[in-house]
């Protein structure tokens, strides 16, 4: 069934489609809004009314990695926005985001000083510390839009079964823009954007597949 609470001309949302701890990936052809509905939603786009998550302002709930997102200037633990008094924490967060890669490779590990935008790493390396950074931050939403486009496959890989699929975060609710469609298979729900009908549908990825044939195809074309 289409989801008649989300329209992306009118750029309205009904709440009731993001239950808590839900981990939800947002695909659909280039062009479809896809990134559009995540800036309505992150409060980059102006809208009218207010979304409320539980009793909060949707906006206050959120931990956000955009594409073309970077680094600042400074130490890893200022660009974690972390206190060096608690590092354990810190450090399985670092290692189910394969961000303790990039650490290993630093001279002085967490203490190592950055670059402005990052430019003593790469962009995949930029990716692993901006994915950390958002889950550090203890918020319930966390909204990822192609955080994983620079990252290998072992790396992605390993952020599906450390994050998705880990207890550890099975309370925050997570909505991921990915062209990488394998992430499908690890996700709880899909939502499709059909640019062809104007519908959006949030269901299972093997449901989708078994009733939509816009989406069957979609997912076809790709594989």
């Amino acid at each position: 069934m289409p989801l008649k609470g989300v329209f992306i001309e009118k750029l309205a949302i009904d709440k009731r489609y993001f239950i808590t701890g839900e981990k939800i990936a947002i695909i659909g052809k280039s062009g479809s809004g896809k990134s559009t509905l995540l800036l309505l939603l992150v409060g980059m786009l102006r809208y009218s009314g207010s979304l409320k998550y539980g009793i909060k302002n949707f906006e206050d709930s959120l931990s956000v990695v955009l594409q073309n997102m970077t680094l600042r200037k400074g130490s890893v633990l200022e660009n974690l926005e972390w206190d060096a008094d608690n590092l354990e924490p810190l450090y399985q967060v670092l290692k189910d985001t394969s961000a303790d890669e990039v650490i290993a490779q630093l001279p002085n590990k967490i203490h190592s000083k950055l670059l402005k935008q990052g430019k003593n790493l790469s962009g995949g390396q930029i990716q692993k510390m901006l994915i950390a950074k958002s889950l550090l931050k203890k918020n319930s939403i966390i909204f990822w839009d192609e955080a994983f486009s620079n990252l290998d496959e072992q790396s992605k890989n390993r952020i599906y079964l450390n994050i998705l699929q880990n207890s550890q975060y099975s309370e925050r609710t997570m909505l991921i823009i990915s062209h990488h469609l394998d992430i499908v298979d690890y996700v709880d729900y899909v939502i499709y954007i059909d640019n062809e009908t104007g519908d959006v549908y949030k269901d299972t990825h093997i449901n989708l597949m078994e009733s939509n044939e816009n989406y069957r195809n979609f997912i076809n074309s790709k594989i």
